[in-house]
């Protein structure tokens, strides 16, 4: 009797396709990562956004002077600072890389009392999602749309 050596048709089949049912379940793992990943970076960004409003406007009640948030939106970023110009900038932030900034630059008036006195709507974008931040006048409203 003669040994064998080697596989036979059916364990080549069955391995074949364990290895593609791993390298499928691989692959879609790592694809749902990726995205629950920008979504995560994308809602920061959104928050940051409405706390760095909220900051300012505290920023201002303490400090009793007035001051101004400009928004970048060609660099992706918003600065607050005290009514002496930009040399007195008192806060900083840059959205990550996943989220844009839509629209033009704007420029947002805070009184010595932390109230708002010029409202407008900061639009953000990340692939297919658009959330616009509403700053409100008077009431002092932050709102999000999404």
């Amino acid at each position: 009797m003669r040994k064998v050596k080697g596989f036979t048709l059916i364990e080549t089949v069955i391995s074949i396709f364990i290895l593609t049912l791993v390298i499928t379940i691989t692959t879609s793992i790592s694809t749902m990562n990726s995205n629950l990943e920008k979504q995560i970076a994308y809602d920061s960004d959104i928050y940051e956004v409405q706390n760095f409003l909220t900051l300012s406007k505290a920023a201002c009640r303490k400090e009793n002077v007035n001051g101004h948030i400009l928004i970048n939106s060609k660099d992706e970023e918003m600065y607050f600072y005290y009514d002496g110009g930009i040399s007195s900038l008192f806060r900083k932030i840059n959205l990550s890389k996943n989220s844009d900034c839509l629209g033009k630059n704007t420029n947002i008036y805070l009184d010595d009392d932390g109230k708002i006195k010029s409202g407008t709507t900061i639009s953000i974008k990340n692939d297919d999602d658009i959330t616009k931040i509403t700053v409100g006048v008077g009431v002092d409203t932050i709102r999000i749309d999404e």
